[in-house]
């Protein structure tokens, strides 16, 4: 599968879906009404970035759950309280010597955010899954191959790698696409 190349302006992107989601949510040139809180959460201008992009993520999607899977990071989880008050999280912090496969399942109400985790030998991604995930660090090698296995998968339909996070939306109704996006 060929890797779309594109910048923040959605040059390059023909699905109306990822399109709007780059250029209107993601790239918006409006301040949303929750970043200066995010930027007293860190003095590291990439994270604050990272953290921005998560926070716009949630609030277009308005997931009924959030699914942290990996390091406690309790930035992070303000991050989603602001964007979606009372939202439902989950932890799964690890998954034991012998869990190193992953059974993944969910609703399209629910957010996944892999939160620097590696420990995922292999995964199995049941047919009824919709939703988005977040990938945090896709930098990182082990990281990287997950991401990169994902992208092969027959019921991902499309991710977006966007610096250190990757973006990966399951939904039937979307052509199967993979897009880098430069800013």
């Amino acid at each position: 599968m060929k890797v779309i190349k594109s910048n923040k302006i959605g040059s390059r992107i023909h699905s109306p879906f990822v399109y709007r989601l780059v250029a209107n949510v993601l790239f918006a040139g409006y301040p949303y009404y929750a970043f200066q809180e995010i930027e007293k959460l860190t003095d590291k201008k990439g994270e604050v970035a990272e953290y921005q992009f998560i926070f716009r993520l949630v609030n277009y999607f308005q997931p009924e759950a959030i699914q942290y899977i990996g390091n406690e990071d309790n930035r992070l989880k303000k991050v989603c309280s602001l964007a979606k008050k009372n939202v439902a999280v989950y932890d799964i912090q690890s998954f034991g010597s012998e869990g190193k496969t992953l059974q993944l399942s969910g609703g399209k109400d629910r957010l996944v955010i892999w939160n620097n985790y590696c420990e995922i030998k292999d995964f199995e991604i049941t047919p009824e899954i919709q939703g988005v995930w977040i990938i945090r660090n896709i930098k990182s090698h082990a990281i990287k191959d997950f991401f990169n296995k994902l992208m092969k998968h027959q019921d991902v339909t499309i991710t977006i790698r966007l610096g250190h996070l990757g973006i990966v939306i399951f939904n039937g109704q979307f052509q199967k696409q993979n897009y880098v996006i430069k800013y």
